[in-house]
């Protein structure tokens, strides 16, 4: 046979490799041979040159070592796979020698710690425990372990060359498999900064939940309870577990409408917040008064949308706002309209007017005969007179007039209306009959009386100004005509 028919390599290459092997003493080379049953084999040859009958011929001496390949050919599969492990592994990994010195590193290491090979090998970075104190070389995970302690999954800080600081989950053991490293400390680390600092975020929203001054309430998309606060508790009474589940209208006093609740969250799912004031009732059955703000949370992947108020109780400021508005724009004595009230809603009354082309009319009332009043009696007399005389004239208009105290003794009236000359001379003469009844003051019976100017939008007057001036004038002119009467 010829060497080519076993020899499974290019035929130019055997032909060199002979012509080397002749021209030294012994050449080892591995092949791979094709065995008489057509099986490929792995084969290690020596070759020679000898001579033989006065020639010089080739020997070899041919050894299988087919399997010695296969494993070597696994072995550096196996560390080729390591090795791109080590490299590619997005764990931060150093290995530390028995004298301490780092050894070996991976990329994953360097880009956790933000630190080149240099400043690594150098230890150019401090380590702190979870305390934030900082740690000694001796209690380094790496050292523990070279004194044959283990360390699983433990949290240090590590203050890095650049100034920052990262939080890393720690692991360290001794190296295994290899004998001349046996004393050596693998230390694998991941790098959770984010997920601390997330913790911490969480931590400190948690805390300003808790210590809010606010009540807060948490629903979920179909508006059940699903989280609550200290504040909410001391607000409304309900501890958590009687509301956690349940829709908030639990604490609804019925002061609102289903409509003004349907334009509500018509809003809120449009514009994605609202505010206002809101009756609600607390769980011992008093009712108060609520400022509240809800905001829309919108839905994410992986979470639905989420609605969160926050509100407080302003049941006592209100009240206060509402009695200093009464104060600013009510007469403290008889509890009608003011003059400032009175000039704003006759102001108004106007403007409606002018826009729809219709009237209003302005009456001035004065009265006769108060004077004599508070000199016989006092001003405690002349005062009760007033109060009765807004009562009795309050029964002459509608609703929707504005009978006013403008001061003194005199009293306005706003009418969303024209009057005509016949229906005034009959309100008037209504208005007479129900002060000239006598009053009784202290004990006292008083009789009284008063006199009516009026003027009519627009067509006695174009301006509130001159409206006024006009009614007043008229009422005068009654008084001096009663007068001369």
């Amino acid at each position: 046979m010829h060497i080519f028919e076993i020899n499974m390599q290019a035929s130019d290459l055997v032909r060199e490799q002979l012509r080397h092997a002749s021209s030294a003493n012994v050449v080892c080379r591995n092949f791979r041979h094709r065995l008489a049953s057509g099986e490929i084999r792995d084969v290690e040859v020596y070759t020679g040159p000898v001579g033989l009958n006065g020639k010089v011929v080739l020997y070899s001496i041919i050894h299988d070592v087919t399997e010695r390949a296969i494993l070597q050919r696994k072995l550096l599969q196996s560390e080729s796979l390591h090795r791109s492990l080590f490299k590619t592994i997005a764990e931060g990994i150093i290995v530390v020698g028995p004298e301490g010195d780092i050894t070996a590193w991976n990329e994953a290491a360097l880009g956790i710690l933000c630190i080149t090979p240099e400043q690594l090998v150098a230890r150019e970075y401090a380590l702190r425990g979870p305390n934030g104190a900082r740690l000694d070389m001796d209690d380094f995970p790496s050292a523990r372990t070279l004194r044959g302690e283990y360390i699983r999954q433990a949290m240090f800080s590590v203050r890095c060359p650049d100034g920052a600081d990262r939080w890393v989950i720690v692991n360290s053991r001794p190296l295994e498999g290899d004998l001349e490293m046996k004393c050596s400390a693998v230390v694998s680390f991941s790098d959770i900064t984010d997920l601390v600092q997330a913790e911490e975020s969480l931590r400190l929203s948690q805390s300003v939940f808790e210590a809010a001054l606010e009540a807060i309430i948490v629903t979920d998309s179909a508006n059940r309870i699903i989280a609550v606060n200290p504040a909410f508790t001391r607000l409304t009474g309900y501890e958590p577990h009687e509301v956690i589940g349940r829709d908030p209208s639990l604490l609804a006093s019925g002061e609102h409408s289903r409509s003004f609740y349907e334009q509500m969250w018509a809003g809120l799912n449009i514009v994605g917040h609202w505010e206002g004031d809101l009756h609600n009732r607390r769980k011992d059955g008093t009712d108060y008064v609520e400022s509240i703000r809800i905001s829309v949370i919108p839905e994410r992947p992986g979470h639905e949308r989420r609605y969160v108020a926050l509100f407080s109780d302003v049941t006592e400021k209100r009240r206060m706002d509402g009695l200093v508005w009464r104060q600013a724009n009510y007469d403290v004595l008889t509890g009608l309209p003011n003059r400032q009230l009175f000039e704003d809603r006759l102001a108004r009354s106007i403007a409606h007017a002018h826009r729809h082309k219709g009237g209003v009319s302005l009456l001035f009332i004065d009265l006769d005969r108060f004077k004599p009043v508070n000199d016989r009696y006092g001003h405690a007399a002349g005062d009760e007179l007033l109060k009765q005389v807004g009562g009795r004239l309050a029964k002459a208009f509608r609703e929707d007039d504005t009978l006013a105290r403008i001061g003194g003794d005199e009293f306005a009236v706003v009418v969303n209306e024209a009057i005509s000359d016949s229906a005034f001379a009959a309100l008037e003469g209504k208005i007479n009959r129900l002060l000239e009844e006598p009053f009784e003051i202290f004990s006292h019976r008083v009789v009284v009386g008063c006199s009516v100017g009026m003027a009519t939008y627009p067509s006695d007057a174009s301006s509130l100004d001159a409206l006024l001036s006009l009614s007043d004038s008229r009422m005068y002119e009654r008084k001096s005509q009663r007068r001369r009467a």
